[in-house]
């Protein structure tokens, strides 16, 4: 279709081209009779008019067929494009039909792997039942073992306290044997070192005795008074000396309990002090902020958050923020902006509370839009009635509000020098 609609369009062109042709020669031929009759003066001037007449007509008869083969033209552009675009879907529908053949393909080859598979599955299904079959009887042997292990673990663990009772009972004897070689030998020793006989010359004077609870204490005081060692003639001045160390350093540690009583008391009046004063002047803080943050940013609220109410001295504070038409959010989610104009109201805030005669205030609005920097600047003016600022910017609106300019400027290459300005209000 669109062969045939470009075919009949260039038909058309040619035609039109034709016509302008025969319509440039006649134009030409008038020009040249109108030519020949001015050379000659053979002719009237209503002949030259009309001659003038029909060139202004084949001129518009001209423009006509220009604008006609134009609009030919655009119309050949367009039904080109309308062809090429045609041709590019052709290729693309055949591309993609290509393609669909390709994944009918590649999914008859899944399906076919897939039921191959379940095939397979169906196959390992049987067999893992049979599998399963021969472990339950093999689970019932096993149960069988346990059960016959479990009474001979019993039966060794009977046989096991025995042997453990018998080699109690072994040990108690060597332990009562050797005790009873000791006692022995310390007899022996003892009868040498106080009769000077042994045991075979002893015999004969051996006889029974009764040992009572006497000599028992008496031989216990003996070993008591040799454990004690030699006697020392010192101790009771040594005893004197050390007793009046323990009473000074007693003292003395006496007195540092109580400075650490005092101290603590102390330490818990200051704390609980400052707790209170902390909140008066938090609570302030808190006024002031939401006022200075309302006027700043023309709207919104903003307000300062105890992390920790229980522990005021060491917890954290958030700063809680909504400027307008903004969702209530910490300071750290608002923009470079917003959180440099929030940190410029609690500035503010704090210098409510205790007013200063004399700030200085470098680069603060650095980081706020136009809009901002002149919101800051009338309230830094209202605000300096009573506090004498410092300003050190670069942004004309917070020049704009200054009593005094002073700057550095370059007048020469390399050259600088001071500059001031002071205006009147």
């Amino acid at each position: 279709k669109n062969i045939d609609l470009s075919a009949k369009l260039d038909d058309e062109a040619e035609k039109i081209r034709d016509s302008l042709a025969d319509i440039e020669a006649e134009r030409e031929k008038a020009l040249a009779d109108a030519t020949g009759l001015s050379d000659g003066n053979a002719v009237t001037n209503d002949d030259i008019r009309s001659v003038q007449q029909e060139i202004s007509l084949l001129r518009g008869e001209l423009q006509k067929a220009n604008n006609a083969l134009t609009d030919v033209r655009v119309r050949l552009t367009a039904s080109e494009k309308e062809l090429g675009a045609s041709e590019a879907d052709a290729k693309r529908l055949e591309k993609e039909i290509s393609e669909l053949n390709s994944s009918v393909q590649s999914c008859e080859r899944a399906c076919s792997s897939a039921f191959s598979a379940i095939s397979e599955i169906e196959t390992e299904r049987d067999r893992f039942e049979k599998l399963n079959e021969e472990l339950k009887h093999l689970e019932s042997e096993r149960a069988e073992r346990l059960k016959a292990l479990d009474e001979k673990r019993a039966s060794r663990e009977h046989i096991t306290q025995q042997l453990v009772e018998m080699r109690d009972r072994k040990h108690r004897f060597e332990l009562n044997l050797n005790r009873a070689q000791i006692d022995m030998q310390a007899a022996t020793d003892r009868l040498w070192s106080e009769y000077e006989l042994t045991y075979e010359n002893a015999l004969p004077f051996r006889h029974d005795i009764q040992i009572t609870p006497s000599h028992i204490r008496a031989d216990e005081l003996k070993k008591s008074i040799k454990a004690l060692g030699t006697v020392n003639t010192a101790a009771i001045e040594d005893y004197r000396d050390v007793s009046t160390r323990y009473n000074e350093l007693s003292a003395q540690c006496s007195d540092l309990k109580q400075a650490e009583a005092d101290l603590n008391e102390l330490i818990s009046k200051l704390t609980a002090t400052m707790e209170k004063e902390f909140k008066e002047q938090f609570a302030l803080i808190q006024k002031n902020f939401s006022s200075t943050f309302l006027e700043l940013f023309g709207g919104g609220r903003a307000e300062l958050v105890l992390s920790d109410t229980n522990d005021v001295l060491n917890c954290n504070i958030d700063i809680i923020a909504q400027p307008p038409g903004k969702k209530l959010q910490l300071l750290s989610l608002l923009s470079g902006g917003e959180q440099a104009l929030t940190a410029i109201a609690l500035l503010f805030a704090i210098l409510k509370l205790k007013p200063a005669a004399f700030c200085i205030l470098d680069e603060i609005d650095t980081s706020l839009d136009e809009a901002n920097v002149d919101n800051f600047a009338e309230y830094l003016k209202k605000y300096s009635t009573g506090t004498q600022f410092i300003i050190i910017t670069h942004r004309k609106g917070a020049m704009a509000v200054c009593n005094t300019l002073y700057g550095v400027s370059m007048e020469e290459r390399g050259v600088s020098s001071l500059v001031s300005a002071k205006f009147t209000k």
